[in-house]
Order: structure tokens, then C-alpha cells, then sequence
């Protein structure tokens, strides 16, 4: 939940040389989305973020994609089941096109 994401956002935002996150099923919410948000700025080497199936809602999505815009290495995005409306999904395909990852966001 909201707490673990908060937890897991102070432990991860030291590990620069991270390259894979796999935080799907966690139910973080939107809430939990915005702390993770704030720590994964710092993960340079994150190539795969799995953060499918966690109810984050557009807004949730909407805090992500402000942090994945800096992610350079980033390489692969689930952000699937995760109640996006189409707009929401729509804008995430295109951030993906724009720097070259791979995204499951059905």
C-alpha cells in the first residue's frame, strides 16, 4: 500500500546503479505513486520498471511520467492495470515513443 511505497521511496533513492524495479500488485495508489515518483529521479541505470496492477489512477500516471521523463535509460514500462483512462494511456504511449522504451499499457 500507500506505506509500503513510502518506505520502499526512502530505500531505493540511494541506489543510482539500480536496473530493475518490479513493484507490480502493491496497491500504492495514487499516493504511493507521488513517493515513488520523488525516488526513482535519481535511479540513472533503471532499464525496466514494473508498476503494473497498483490502482494509481491518472493521477497517479501523471506523477510518473513527470519522473520517467528524465529516466534516459529507461527501457521498459508496465504500467498496465492500473485504471487509466484512454487519455491517460494515450499520453503515456507517446512519452514512451518520444524516448525509446517499450510500455505495456493495455
Amino acid at each position: 500500500g500507500v506505506d509500503g511505497a513510502k518506505c520502499l521511496s526512502e530505500s531505493i533513492k540511494n541506489l543510482n546503479c539500480l536496473t530493475s524495479l518490479n513493484i507490480s500488485s502493491n496497491d500504492i495508489g495514487a499516493d504511493g505513486a507521488k513517493h515513488l515518483s520523488e525516488s526513482i529521479r535519481s535511479l540513472n541505470c533503471l532499464t525496466l520498471l514494473d508498476i503494473g496492477d497498483n490502482k494509481l489512477g491518472d493521477d497517479g500516471a501523471s506523477h510518473l511520467s513527470e519522473s520517467i521523463k528524465i529516466l534516459n535509460s529507461l527501457r521498459s514500462l508496465d504500467i498496465s492495470w492500473n485504471n487509466l483512462t484512454e487519455e491517460a494511456k494515450e499520453q503515456l504511449k507517446v512519452l514512451a515513443k518520444e524516448m525509446k522504451f517499450d510500455i505495456e499499457c493495455p
